[in-house]
């Protein structure tokens, strides 16, 4: 038992003694923000002089190369 908890401790100080990447950590926040696949759906109100409308719309992104939009309204 007493070799399992200095194991444990020894283990655990080698773990907190690593000093974390900078570059690592930036690479999985922006892995975070922008995600492979994401969906997402908009609305515009456009104010003119005499009406206002609002468009809505649909859109599916893939990757950074392809994506596509159905508008919904009007």
């Amino acid at each position: 038992m007493k070799l399992q908890i200095t194991l444990t401790f020894l283990f655990a100080t080698t773990l907190l003694s690593q000093t974390p990447d900078p570059q690592k950590i930036l690479k999985r926040i922006d892995d975070n923000l922008r995600p492979a696949n994401r969906i997402s759906e908009s609305k515009m109100i456009i104010n003119g002089r005499r009406s206002s409308r609002t468009i809505v719309a649909k859109s599916w992104i893939r990757g950074t190369d392809e994506s596509f939009s159905k508008y919904l309204a009007p």
